[in-house]
């Protein structure tokens, strides 16, 4: 009847739409298929400025600061760096960037433990002349002293020129006071009134196998 030949036309309608639905969908380009994320639209350029104004983080510096911050936040800052000072003149012998060098006291054993060998080095990076030291030591802690610009079987010193002392004993305690002024610490008496001024953070102590 007539109400039987409505819901067939309208079960075609529906089939038609659905198929041309499914072609659209085919032949739509790749990456744009129904349910992706279209390309949002091109804004004019103040509005991009604006949007991208409102999409930057927000950075908020501090108000107040202290003194002390300020002076960790400006050397955090600086590139390290040192300068070498003859005292008591208060002469600027050199300025360098990185680190200061480093002077190396190294003890080791002889003669199976029972007598030993402090070596030092670099000492001309401070502007201290190696024979009037080694004189010295050798005066304040009676012991014997050698000099010697290239030491057999040793690292090579770092220029030309340099020597390595070796002093008879073990004396690394007493090298560090005599070269720092610093005599806490060290008993003997010929550590007093040294004169060098070596920073006791540029001081190395190496002690060798069987060196307590």
């Amino acid at each position: 009847g007539p109400l039987c030949e409505g819901l067939w036309r309208a079960r075609l309608q529906m089939e038609a739409r659905k198929r041309l639905q499914q072609r659209r969908t085919l032949e739509q380009p790749l990456g744009t298929a129904s349910g992706s994320k279209q390309p949002s639209p091109t804004l004019p350029p103040p509005q991009q400025q604006q949007q991208r104004q409102l999409a930057a983080p927000v950075v908020r510096y501090p108000e107040n600061v202290t003194r002390k911050e300020l002076h960790q936040r400006w050397m955090e800052k600086m590139e390290r760096g040192y300068a070498i000072v003859q005292m008591p003149e208060k002469k600027i012998l050199s300025i360098k960037r990185g680190r200061p060098p480093m002077v190396q006291l190294e003890v080791e054993a002889r003669k199976n433990g029972r007598k030993f060998v402090t070596m030092v080095r670099g000492l001309e990076e401070y502007d201290i002349n190696a024979a009037l030291f080694a004189n010295d030591v050798s005066k304040r802690f009676a012991c014997a002293a050698s000099l010697d610009d290239n030491p057999t079987g040793r690292a090579a010193l770092k220029k030309k020129g340099y020597v390595e002392i070796s002093f008879g004993g073990h004396l690394s305690k007493e090298l560090k006071a005599l070269l720092t002024g610093i005599t806490r610490g060290c008993d003997h008496g010929g550590t007093k009134d040294g004169g060098y001024g070596v920073p006791k953070d540029v001081i190395e102590i190496l002690l060798r196998k069987g060196v307590k």
